[in-house]
């Protein structure tokens, strides 16, 4: 299973991961720092010529993010 330095193992439905110690990073939408992340992510990955469909999908957690209602705050 993917690991994460905070969190530890980490499952994820539809991942594919053949090296159970791969680590993993993940953005919480409660951190004040995850949507200039995504989109500084995004805008690599539109650099990288990464396809449409993973662009969008991009965008689609970006608004997720943006729609979060709870409460931010930093990185622990």
């Amino acid at each position: 299973m993917p690991r994460d330095v905070k969190y530890g193992e980490v499952v994820i439905e539809h991942g594919n991961f053949p090296d159970p110690d791969e680590p993993v990073f993940i953005l919480r939408a409660q951190d004040v720092m995850a949507i200039g992340t995504l989109r500084d992510y995004q805008e690599q990955a539109f650099r990288c010529g990464c396809s449409n469909e993973f662009n969008r999908s991009l965008i689609n957690v970006l608004e997720r993010f943006k729609k979060w209602v709870g409460t931010r705050k930093r990185p622990d």
